[in-house]
């Protein structure tokens, strides 16, 4: 699941990379306005491994969430600075 602000042009990419990608968006599941909490809980219930740019505030909702015994399937927190195309290329490798 990609998370509400990241970028769509990665998740365009991967999934012309890998058109097997089972990959979805904060938006079309409905989460444009869901806080970051209710994100990654909903990546959670799903089994999604979230991907975001957000690296202040959704490490200690990963780290919450553990505390409280819930699960957290995977976070991949992606820079925002790391080149789109290099990104993209690792990840088909």
């Amino acid at each position: 699941m990609a998370d509400t602000n990241f970028n769509r042009l990665i998740v365009q990419g991967l999934l012309r990379r890998l058109r097997d990608l089972d990959i979805v968006t904060a938006q079309e599941l409905g989460l444009a306005e869901e806080p970051d909490e209710g994100i990654l809980e909903r990546a959670a219930t799903e089994g999604r491994i979230l991907l975001t740019h957000d690296k202040v505030s959704i490490p200690p909702l990963v780290f919450e969430r553990l505390q409280r015994g819930l699960s957290v399937p995977g976070v991949v927190i992606v820079p925002q600075d790391l080149p789109i195309g290099r990104l993209i290329w690792s990840s088909y490798l």
